[in-house]
């Protein structure tokens, strides 16, 4: 079902509800083609991607006991009197080390703690005292300093010698330490604390972020499952956009091949194709047909006759074109697309040929019109089509007006959500932020490019009102140049301190 002029907000829900069809098709056709429909990526490489499968530990975390503290391992006596005790030291020989009743080592934090270990005396807790033959202590030591980052056994701070193996020290309770420093257990961190093996960490459809992929590799994971990167082409059209060197007049320089692929790259997708083409009905059939898949080209005659006839007869002998500029025939992309962005032609002039052409290959490929238009200012002009390829996957065609800041609009409400379906990753939720100063009724909702009032900065409230930036026509850049997010506003009447929608910016 076609929705004539969604809002923004309905907008960014068929998007990623199409997004979501497209990933499902691809998956069903790589299961017909006998692979599993996702890949398996080390963990430097997998940030940013979304989990294919769910996300369990291997091995309980952590995975040994350990100790929480710099000081000293003691293994209490069966017989042990009353507080004050004391335990002989010995050195600490490696990670095996068992300690007998009545035995002490040293430990740094993090260590694994010694077998037979009672709990640990932190070293500021600690008494280390020399002992003579006959067990007197004449030297003590009240405390020790901190282990190095090294890993070094903790030294008592006045110089004695608390690793000596040979009952030349012995470890007690400083006399201003608490009791409860002599608890079983005490300053150790039991194996599994953080999380048993077979725990779930993250389910499928789950971004992984650094500490997410942090924790896969304390699991002892080095690569994951992933669902695959939406592979995008992107298509240029204008007569009048030149790509390098000073516009003259009638002229325009490119803004888009300079921003829409790092913007798709920052969403998530990978680009494979990016071609350019003039204000001509026969090559936007031949780019849009080549893009979707080999097999599904049914030659330039398609678009004479699904077409608008006023837009048809517009053929190449009429078009302007510039060497920067290409033909679907010069630029074949090395794989389909999963996705087709395209630039400009969304209007309905004698020069807009996207719109036609995009009506047309839907009804050819059994696919659909989601939205023809938005009501929303700027971007109005967005179209987002579904079209089907010949082995039944839908590919989603998003049509982003030919002015920038429109397009830059579009692309945030209508392309950030369909590629997050895309991806596997769950719909955006917006967020509120209050506004500096109130807003009149208009006609339709805005989205615009805003930051942070600069007196409501100064003044260090916990929560900035925000302004809208100067600048920020359809057609231009400047205003988002300076801007740290979107806010939508109502076509209502708002007064100042209401708080409004915000969505942030990618970068």
């Amino acid at each position: 079902m076609q929705a004539e002029r969604p809002d923004w907000r309905t907008a960014m829900a068929l998007a990623h509800a199409l997004g979501r069809e497209a990933l499902a098709t691809r998956r069903r056709r790589d299961a017909a083609d006998m692979t599993d429909g996702m890949e398996w990526l080390p963990l430097h490489d997998a940030a940013g991607r979304i989990l294919a499968q769910e996300l369990r530990t291997s091995i309980p975390v952590p995975h040994y006991p350990s100790s929480a503290m710099d000081g000293y391992a003691y293994a209490a006596s069966p017989t042990a009197a009353a507080p004050p005790q004391t335990w002989l030291l010995e050195d600490w020989t490696g990670v095996d080390h068992v300690l007998a009743p009545g035995r002490a080592c040293p430990v740094v934090t993090g260590r694994a703690v010694p077998h037979g270990t009672t709990g640990i005396i932190r070293s500021e807790y600690a008494q280390v005292t020399a002992s003579s033959a006959h067990g007197a202590a004449p030297e003590s030591a009240h405390g020790t300093e901190p282990a190095p980052a090294g890993g070094t056994a903790p030294t008592p701070a006045h110089g004695s010698a608390p690793g000596a193996a040979h009952g030349s020290a012995r470890l007690g309770l400083a006399p201003d330490a608490p009791l409860s420093e002599l608890e079983p257990g005490r300053h150790i961190r039991p194996a599994g604390n953080e999380a048993s093996a077979g725990d779930l960490l993250a389910p499928a459809g789950t971004a992984l972020t650094p500490p997410l992929l942090a924790m896969a590799a304390v699991c002892g994971h080095d690569v994951v499952p992933v669902l695959p990167a939406p592979r995008a082409a992107l298509l240029y059209t204008g007569d009048e956009v030149i790509s390098a060197g000073l516009p003259a007049r009638g002229t325009v320089r490119d803004v888009f091949s300079v921003q829409l692929p790092h913007l798709l790259g920052l969403s998530g997708a990978q680009i494979v194709s990016q071609s350019r083409i003039g204000d001509d009905p026969a090559h936007t059939w031949d780019a849009l047909t080549h893009m979707l898949a080999p097999g599904t080209d049914t030659g330039s005659c398609h678009a004479a006759e699904d077409a608008d006839p006023a837009e048809a007869t517009h053929t190449a002998e009429n078009a302007h074109t510039s060497e920067e500029m290409t033909t679907a025939a010069d630029a074949h992309p090395p794989e389909a697309p999963d996705l087709i962005v395209t630039t400009g032609g969304t209007g309905r002039s004698a020069a807009d040929h996207i719109r036609s052409t995009l009506t047309a290959l839907a009804k050819s490929t059994g696919g659909r019109i989601v939205f023809p238009e938005l009501d929303m200012r700027p971007g109005h002009p967005t179209l987002l089509a579904a079209l089907v390829r010949a082995d039944g996957r839908t590919v989603p065609v998003l049509g982003l007006p030919g002015n920038p800041l429109a397009a830059m609009a579009a692309m945030r409400v209508a392309g950030r959500a369909l590629i997050r379906g895309m991806r596997g990753a769950p719909a955006e939720v917006p967020l509120t932020v209050p506004l500096a100063a109130g807003s009149p009724r208009q006609k339709a909702e805005r989205l615009v490019p805003a930051r942070p009032h600069a007196a409501s900065v100064r003044d260090g409230t916990d929560e900035p009102a925000w302004e809208p930036c100067t600048h920020s026509g359809p057609n231009m850049m400047r205003g988002l140049t300076r801007a740290q997010g979107w806010i939508v506003l109502p076509a209502h009447s708002v007064r100042t301190g209401e708080r409004v929608l915000f969505l942030p910016l990618e970068w």
